[in-house]
């Protein structure tokens, strides 16, 4: 049985443990370049896509990274909005406590897509 397998099988422990299994499974899967099957999960979450709070299920640094590269991620898919919406988090987060990402870099990319 694969990651993905246990991540889609029901059971006792369905709900939150499921669900951080799932964020990891995405998380792994970036890290490992593989974005369209990460943002397939992660959009396979449906409504918790949308709310979940990623820091939930990971530690600071990770979720920082997490949210950097769905932004790569989405900006690969050639969805810059989407893209931008990440990696603005991770400035405002990197900008309240700063933890790993350079600020300059951030701004970059933000400022690249915006077109300014």
């Amino acid at each position: 049985m694969t990651d993905d397998d246990r991540v889609h099988e029901g059971g006792p422990d369905d709900g939150a443990e499921c669900l951080s299994r799932r964020v990891k499974l995405i998380f792994d899967k970036l890290l490992h370049e593989q974005y369209e099957e990460a943002t397939a999960l992660f959009e396979g979450l449906g409504r918790f896509g949308r709310d979940l709070e990623l820091n939930h299920h990971l530690n600071e640094k990770d979720h920082r990274d997490c949210l950097f590269l769905l932004g790569e991620a989405y900006e690969k898919r050639g969805q810059p909005e989407r893209a931008l919406q990440f990696y603005e988090t991770v400035y405002e987060l990197e900008r309240k406590r700063p933890l790993r990402y350079f600020l300059d870099d951030l701004r970059e990319r933000i400022r690249a897509i915006r077109g300014g």
